[in-house]
């Protein structure tokens, strides 16, 4: 309901409280591993957890509240503590080597990776011509056998375990614990007051402590083969600040370099601002000309190099067969990776499927979400009408049997709108936008209900604004110049004996 979602204001007063926390003096790993203390982006999804700051309500039901997460996170940390007593962390068994870069990238449930990354496109394999890399994946599933084989033998590949053995594991919920309650309160009231008593309970969770494994494998790995440079994906998430922090523990002079490798949304706080120089990357990497000019925008980054190196999602039109005239009048339906924004979109594309039966509905699926899961979390997509199309084929094949491109958050988009789809941005009531193409005034339209999507798809966009918007979304993604990390990397200080 629009009542629950946070203003513009709420959203900046929330990044600005939350900051005050991270830069304090009590700030260090055990702190900055707290995910509810990086505001990431303007996702109603995610600003769930922070609604309850905002509403007045009786104390007790507050109190309730913490105690219940407490409780919840407690069991938690029996769990984690007694699996740690079964796990044996992974041995690097090799002598140590020195390589040039180290890449942490992502498993989503792919059963095996080619040499194009899921995150880093071509740039891995590009690079593993002229230099010695290791890439290291977190595990963002359930499983834990997981077999990352990788065609080129010359990159050394390691999967990130989400837990660690006892004596570790009990370290870091001790030291959770103490440092949890070691920041301040300046008052007994107010938004910053309950931000602390918030983050004191989330100290325990899961994830904080899956951010705090994370970065104490990526110390081993830094110490191990004590690469010239650590890139990281960044998106404003708690890990990738540990990252740096725990690869500059290992070897003090490694370079710490972020990819920006998705669009940039509206309000999207945490990557735009510094929270201490342990944990700031020292280059930023953009994906295109558009995202570099957006963060250059942020005057609290003016210390850090922003350089663009492009993206593998780049896509040319250069091939006579890849026509503008589609077959089939058809809507390419694409959610980002959450349950609740695959719900949001295919109930709406369901209503819209039903409504308009001559119409071609192509769902799209994100990783971590398929069918039957969906059909698991609301029972309503049992049965499908035969308009409605489950994509089991490649982007590209995708793009090229669609006309239209229903989205929210998904980065889809860039590619669909470079191939002449025609983007429709479906907005709830009274939320902050999540539109990657929120910059854009002309060229796409924002609907809130069906009669709105019917009348987007019966009207067509203007020839020149068309053109102009195709350009815009060429310079969200470059094409990829891996020069440039090997500039970076030429340009490395090597440690002095």
């Amino acid at each position: 309901m629009s009542s629950n979602y946070l203003t513009k204001d709420q959203y900046k007063l929330l990044g600005k409280e939350c900051d005050k926390v991270l830069l304090s003096e009590q700030a260090c790993d055990y702190v900055v591993a707290i995910n509810f203390l990086h505001v990431t982006r303007e996702d109603q999804t995610l600003l769930k957890r922070y609604q309850r700051i905002f509403h007045e309500s009786i104390w007790f039901f507050d109190l309730l509240s913490r105690y219940n997460n407490f409780f919840k996170f407690s069991l938690f940390a029996i769990y984690n503590l007694t699996r740690s007593l079964f796990h044996r962390n992974v041995e690097l068994n090799l002598k140590k080597k020195s390589v040039d870069f180290l890449f942490i990238s992502h498993y989503t449930g792919k059963s095996e990776f080619d040499s194009k990354d899921p995150y880093f496109g071509d740039v891995i394999s590009q690079l593993n011509n002229k230099t010695s890399i290791v890439t290291a994946f977190i595990n963002h599933t359930n499983r834990t056998d997981i077999d990352l084989k990788n065609r080129n033998d010359k990159i050394t590949v390691l999967p990130l375990s989400n837990f660690s053995n006892f004596y570790h594991m009990l370290c870091m919920y001790k030291n959770l614990f103490l440092n949890s309650f070691s920041i301040r309160q300046s008052s007994n009231s107010g938004i910053l007051s309950k931000i602390i008593k918030q983050t004191r309970v989330e100290a325990l969770s899961y994830s904080t402590v899956r951010n705090l494994i994370i970065a104490n494998q990526i110390k081993d790995i830094v110490d191990t083969y004590s690469p010239s440079c650590i890139v990281t994906t960044y998106e404003g998430h708690a890990w990738e600040r540990l990252a740096f922090s725990a690869a500059r523990s290992a070897k003090f002079n490694i370079k710490c370099i972020a990819y920006q490798h998705a669009p940039i949304f509206r309000l999207q706080h945490a990557i735009r601002r510094p929270i201490g120089e342990q944990y700031n990357p020292d280059i930023i990497l953009t994906s295109g000309t558009v995202s570099k000019n957006q963060l250059e925008l942020s005057n609290k980054l003016c210390k850090t190099k922003i350089i663009t190196l492009g993206s593998g999602r780049n896509i040319e039109l250069k091939m006579a067969y890849l026509s503008q005239k589609y077959k089939t009048f058809s809507c390419l339906v694409a959610p980002e990776g959450k349950m609740e924004e695959c719900n949001i979109i295919f109930n709406f594309s369901l209503k819209c499927a039903i409504k308009n039966p001559t119409m071609i509905f192509i769902w799209r699926f994100p990783p971590m979400v398929n069918i039957k899961l969906l059909i698991k979390h609301n029972n309503i997509f049992l049965n499908l009408p035969n308009n409605i199309i489950v994509s089991r084929i490649t982007l590209l094949k995708d793009i090229l049997r669609s006309r239209f491109i229903l989205y929210r958050g998904s980065s889809v988009v860039i590619q669909s709108v470079v191939f002449g789809l025609k983007p429709i941005y479906l907005k709830i009531y009274d939320e902050l936008t999540i539109d990657p193409l929120y910059a854009i005034t002309q060229g796409r339209d924002i609907i809130c209900n069906v009669e709105e999507f019917e009348k987007s798809i019966s009207t067509n966009v203007d020839a020149t604004i068309k053109k102009n918007l195709i350009t815009y979304c060429k310079y969200i993604y470059t094409p990829l110049d891996v020069n440039i990390l090997e500039n970076v990397l030429k340009n490395y200080n090597a440690p002095t004996n």
